[in-house]
């Protein structure tokens, strides 16, 4: 018992420690809610600060860079590298057997480390040794959460573990019906968290009873990102794979297409800008859709109270481009996100837009774009990922594309650009070479099994990027505001 309060007290410590380091971005999408934004405001004129290449390590597009008391942490498939985020200098690496499942999250001078080998690892975060280890059934696929002095992790054994992040003593476990390769959130003294039985659920974070489980959600998985809470819209947002191609919403494409495109552009794309009328058609007739055609819905808005959805979303995403990328949450609780109601000629997959839309009007409020997002590219069947830093609202594209915008900015405005195709990227791709003198490169098993990317992370006026050209870690230095 008396060692059991020792544990607590020093976890307390050492976590009031690290809530006095702002600015930092210690789990996926930020937070516990996973809202995918930072209250630091970052933007132009940017300058690469450093460049970090990984010859003799895959880094998995689809993870972040975590960033944490001026470290900033790289899963890949040798395991964790801890570098200075000012330099680039390496500080340790955690060397797991097989490749780290997801990226690392920190808090309490602790990180702790999603092993496909079956095992939960806590490392010092200074030291890079090894504190505790927990094993499981199976691989971690997820992102693990930190609240309050419990590590919450969902396992490719089909289980939800809470776990002491002081020892790494198992408080409960909750069993689903799948694998879980999706990542926990948390609001309001609950787990919400998505299995690949394809059911959401809300648990006792304290006991680890169900809360409530939703109705059979649609779409064909739930194998990446994570749901993501709207507070303020009183929602939980799971988003899915979708099950269908273009094709099956031939009929949605054409009375769409009579009533809502702007105007047609080069090589058959249809897009442009959203004026507010064309937005309310677009809600209309998406909306109306979903109606007759429910099994066909990637997004869904889940009331936090009864695990019920709330009403139908006039967001549409079509392709192959995997789970669809959940929203971003503004400072004004609005989702900022892609929308793609756009395929070009042929049945093929065009454009998508920015936009953000209101949870509780059920509409959209503003379009940024189409096709870009500053100097971030925006294509239905190519995935993005997106993120905010106080205004700003930001994309990456597959190709390694990025930008973004003021969700402020003056109509027409094209944001900034921090790289764009011919950029520093793909300069950078072009003329680097491994340490053996080839161009570098990896089997396409061992590419991103989900078509998801990541999103770029934020902290002290800087933007990380892990770019899927080069398999490095591109860092920006930005320009801190005050707006």
């Amino acid at each position: 018992m008396r060692t059991a309060k020792l544990l607590t007290i020093a976890w307390t410590v050492a976590c009031l420690s690290a809530s006095a380091l702002a600015a930092d971005w210690p789990m996926s999408a930020c937070n516990p809610q996973r809202t995918y934004r930072t209250e630091e405001d970052i933007r132009a004129p940017f300058e690469l600060a450093w460049v970090r290449y990984f010859p003799d390590a895959y880094v998995p597009h689809r993870v972040e860079p975590i960033i944490a008391g001026g470290t900033v942490y790289i899963s890949s498939s040798k395991g964790v590298y801890a570098l200075d985020a000012a330099s680039g200098q390496e500080k340790w690496l955690f060397a797991t057997p097989l490749p780290v499942g997801h990226a690392p999250s920190v808090a309490g001078g602790l990180v702790f480390v999603p092993g496909l080998d079956k095992h939960l690892y806590a490392v010092d975060a200074a030291t890079g040794r090894q504190k505790w280890a927990f094993q499981a059934g199976a691989g971690f696929f997820c992102n693990p959460l930190i609240v309050d002095g419990t590590v919450y992790v969902g396992c490719l054994d089909g289980n939800v573990y809470a776990l002491s992040a002081a020892d790494g003593q198992r408080k409960w476990t909750f069993t689903t019906g799948g694998p879980v390769y999706v990542s926990p959130a948390f609001d309001d003294g609950r787990v919400y968290i998505g299995s690949n039985d394809m059911y959401g659920y809300a648990i006792d974070a304290a006991t680890g009873k169900q809360v409530w489980k939703t109705d059979k959600l649609p779409g064909k998985s739930m194998n990446s990102f994570w749901p993501v809470v709207a507070h303020k819209a009183g929602a939980v947002i799971f988003v899915m794979d979708n099950a269908y191609r273009a094709q099956h919403l031939a009929h949605l494409d054409h009375e769409v297409k009579a009533k809502t495109w702007p105007w047609q552009g080069e090589g058959g794309f249809r897009g442009g800008i959203y004026t507010d009328a064309q937005l309310r058609d677009l809600e209309r007739i998406t909306i109306e859709y979903f109606q007759q055609y429910p099994h066909r819905q990637t997004f869904l808005l889940i009331d936090p109270a009864t695990g019920k959805q709330k009403q139908f979303a006039p967001v549409l995403m079509v392709g192959n481009a995997g789970t669809r990328m959940p929203p971003a949450i503004g400072p004004d609780g609005l989702c900022y996100m892609t929308i793609h109601h756009d395929h070009s000629s042929g049945g093929l997959l065009g454009g998508c837009h920015a936009v953000s839309y209101d949870i509780e009007k059920n509409q959209f409020v503003r379009c940024y774009g189409y096709h870009s997002l500053g100097g971030c590219n925006l294509v239905g069947d190519e995935p993005q990922g997106l993120s905010m830093a106080g205004n700003m609202f930001y994309g990456h594209h597959l190709y390694d594309t990025a930008g973004g915008v003021d969700i402020n900015c003056p109509p027409g405005d094209r944001g900034v650009t921090i790289s764009s195709h011919g950029g520093i990227l793909e300069t950078w791709h072009k003329t680097h070479k491994d340490v053996k003198g080839q161009d570098f490169c990896f089997p396409f098993m061992y590419q991103n099994p989900h078509n998801t990317i990541s999103s770029m992370t934020f902290s002290d006026g800087r933007v990380f990027i892990i770019t899927k050209q080069t398999n490095a870690l591109f860092v920006f230095k930005g320009q801190r505001s005050g707006k």
